[in-house]
């Protein structure tokens, strides 16, 4: 039997199956083994048959020709490629991949995976070599990842993340939890509804920890969409609504204006446009979904924004700013409410025009859901009856 490999990326599960056939010292399938050209590129392929028990026991031939056109100037080099990364690329490689380049020299990412440095030097060079791209640049005081280098760090980080995550979510489960649960929050809602609705799933759920991470609707996606972020809570904006999202309406709050207690308009029984546009505000940041509504509604009502503002996205800063000044600042009901319950805020008698979408939950419906979202959810809708009912 002859092996003629030609430059080409076609039979690839011949190949592997041929393969396995050879290590198991078993005679190939007939229309394998008489296959007219079975083809591959793959030095590293090449080398594992030469290397096979079955080639040297029974003396069969391995023959190159790498006569045949190719298809372009990067044939071999992707056909490398895709071989090493679906078959060869292990855990290792992706360690010390991030190793490279969170220390960015050879000898202290030697000691920090206690290795020989040497050892580290002839796996770089023995990727770089299977890849037939260049992936870190080496100076006289270490190494610089190149932009395939970092392309491949990027995605070498996200699946020893995926390697830790699956870890632990299997470490829960057999422990009897219900794991953990990952919740984007925009940062108007956090104060108001997050505590009591953690609070609610940790007596109902001891065992499932809770990851937080706040942010705007634009920065919280993508990572949902990427599979970092199990859940968003927030507001329901229509441009976001895309297929592979479901979603789910917590309640409708009307946004209403707020100043600290004792404001000179809070003397007023009743006020209008002319009135509150003589103060200044503390407009929502342009990174949130109030801010265009509120250009908008600015707009209609025949005035431009105001001339003196802070824009800030954190409740707790604009808070903090009423104490001080005479702004005056626009929220939703019921966080409104909660820092007026506390004394710090009092709200202004002022009918705002409707500017916000419901407040709800969005998740991806193309992956998984953790065991406790639905618990989540439904701590979510009590906190959200709570906190009306007060």
């Amino acid at each position: 039997m002859t092996l003629t490999y030609l430059p080409s990326n076609e039979d690839y599960g011949d190949l592997h199956y041929l393969s396995l056939m050879l290590r198991r010292k078993k005679k190939p399938p007939a229309e394998i083994a008489t296959h007219q050209a079975i083809r591959h590129e793959s030095p590293y392929f090449v080398r594992h048959l030469q290397r096979n028990a079955y080639v040297e026991r029974h003396k069969r031939i391995v023959r190159y020709d790498f006569s045949c056109p190719r298809s372009g100037p990067h044939h071999l080099t992707m056909s490398s490629l895709d071989w090493f990364i679906r078959n060869e690329l292990k855990t290792r490689h992706l360690r010390l991949l991030v190793a490279l380049d969170e220390l960015r020299h050879v000898g202290k990412v030697a000691s920090h995976i206690n290795v020989t440095q040497p050892a580290v030097s002839k796996m770089l060079a023995e990727m770089e070599k299977e890849l037939g791209l260049k992936l870190f640049e080496r100076t006289p005081k270490g190494v610089t990842p190149t932009v395939y280098g970092e392309s491949l760090i990027k995605h070498a980080r996200r699946l020893l993340s995926g390697y830790n995550d699956a870890r632990d979510e299997l470490k829960d489960l057999i422990a009897g939890d219900m794991g953990r649960l990952r919740v984007g929050v925009l940062s108007n809602v956090v104060s108001a509804l997050l505590p009591l609705s953690v609070a609610l799933l940790k007596r109902q759920s001891p065992g499932t920890n809770v990851l937080l991470r706040e942010g705007t609707m634009e920065r919280l996606l993508p990572q949902m969409l990427q599979g970092d972020i199990d859940i968003i809570v927030g507001r329901l904006a229509e441009k976001h609504s895309l297929p592979e999202l479901g979603s789910k309406v917590l309640a409708q709050e009307p946004v209403v204006l707020i100043t600290r207690p004792g404001h000179p308009l809070l003397a007023r029984q009743k006020l209008d446009w002319v009135d509150i546009m003589r103060y200044p505000w503390v407009l929502p940041s342009s990174e949130g979904l109030l801010h265009e509504p509120l250009e908008r509604t600015f707009e209609q009502q025949g005035f431009s924004m105001p001339a003196n503002f802070v824009e800030a996205l954190s409740v707790q800063f604009v808070i903090a700013y009423l104490q001080l000044t005479d702004s005056i600042a626009t929220m939703t009901r019921d966080i409104a409410d909660h820092y007026r319950q506390q004394g710090q805020t009092a709200l202004l008698p002022f009918n705002f025009p409707k500017l916000m979408r419901p407040l709800g939950v969005v998740w991806n419906k193309h992956r998984t859901k953790p065991p406790a979202l639905e618990l989540f959810v439904a701590c979510l809708e009590e906190a959200v009856k709570t906190n009306s009912a007060v």
